[in-house]
């Protein structure tokens, strides 16, 4: 489960910032500004190369099932090829490919989770207060932020307003591109925001950095404990066998055999743990996985297999170091005096 958690968190930011989102910068400015700043902003952004995807961005929030207030970022494409290319869109368990609903809308699995609605009904609140009823008609994988993704029509449909773009997914050709016009474009008087995908990231790595002590503390705590349970239950078993033990090395057992005769007994109880432990780690590491999640993230539940081998051989180490140490014990074990001891 410790090292699961590890690698749900790392798999999480890779797969959100290295495959779902393949833009650089989400820019979103205000249409019904000056046009003559937006005009500039256009120009400037014109002088490099990049592929863009327009869209109508909006914040609204909207009630959990805990009765809790969470934040949702709406998305509505005019351009749905170009936005797919930009911004993946799929299912996380099945990896499907989704489309845009031409009834309802696409929201995040987060989003649905928090609601624990199975009938996809979702009401929304703008910032100035007004009230929406949506219907949710797919999930869509995503690990970091509340999202909604619906198309123009289906967003004119429930909110009653007509939209035209206010913002851009770009990604550059060359990263010194947006470096160059960084710093002009968000000195721009049209621009409310511009979001670098490098920068989000960073922040969730300081948000994510309390967890990794968590999963060090859980690997540290489970190791610790593995060994002891070990040592204690083959110290015992040894303990608790003097006469027997004594009796194999009369008849002629070697040390190594007499060591091989126990260790076979815990080798192979150390290998059913090893399985019950895998199945249980799995059950404990999904239910973790949902409970540390905050609002608006997901960690990816998923299991690699290396948290399943490196696990079993830290058990398998152990197990073997606990056999060294009582090796040199049995070697010791006084067999006159053992034999010598009342039934």
């Amino acid at each position: 489960m410790g090292f699961g958690l590890k690698s749900s968190i790392t798999n999480m930011l890779y797969k959100q910032f290295h495959v779902l989102d393949d833009y650089d910068v989400s820019i979103v400015y205000d249409n019904k500004a000056d046009s003559k700043d937006l005009d500039d902003l256009k120009n400037l952004l014109s002088t490099k190369d990049f592929k863009s995807a327009p869209y109508y961005a909006q914040m609204a929030n909207f009630i959990n099932a805990e009765g809790n207030q969470e934040t949702v970022s709406i998305m509505v494409p005019f351009d749905e090829e170009a936005f797919e290319n930009l911004r993946l869109l799929r299912e996380r368990k099945s990896g499907k490919s989704l489309k845009i609903p031409e009834d309802g809308a696409l929201a995040s699995e987060r989003l649905f989770m928090s609601l624990k609605r199975s009938d996809g009904a979702l009401t929304v609140k703008d910032l100035v207060g007004h009230k929406f009823n949506l219907q949710v008609t797919g999930k869509v994988e995503n690990y970091i932020g509340n999202m909604i993704i619906m198309s123009p029509d289906n967003y004119e449909k429930y909110f009653d307003k007509k939209i035209e773009e206010n913002a851009i997914l770009a990604k550059f050709d060359k990263v010194e591109d947006w470096n160059d016009i960084k710093a002009e474009v968000r000195d721009n008087p049209a621009v409310l925001t511009s979001v670098e995908v490098s920068d989000t990231l960073d922040n969730v790595n300081r948000l994510m950095a309390s967890l990794d002590i968590i999963v060090v503390v859980i690997i540290f705590i489970s190791s610790a404990l593995a060994f002891v349970v070990l040592f204690n239950l083959t110290n015992l078993n040894v303990s608790e066998r003097q006469r027997e033990l004594s009796t194999i090395k009369v008849l002629g057992f070697t040390d190594k055999e007499v060591t091989e005769y126990i260790y076979r007994e815990t080798l192979i109880l150390t290998i059913i743990g090893i399985l019950f432990g895998l199945a249980c780690g799995k059950g404990m590491h999904y239910m973790i996985c949902m409970v540390l999640s905050p609002q608006g993230i997901l960690i990816d539940p998923h299991l690699v297999l290396s948290a399943f081998l490196i696990g079993s051989a830290i058990t398998m180490v152990f197990s073997i170091i606990v056999m060294v140490i009582i090796h040199k014990q049995l070697k010791k074990v006084d067999m006159v005096e053992a034999l010598k001891a009342d039934e």
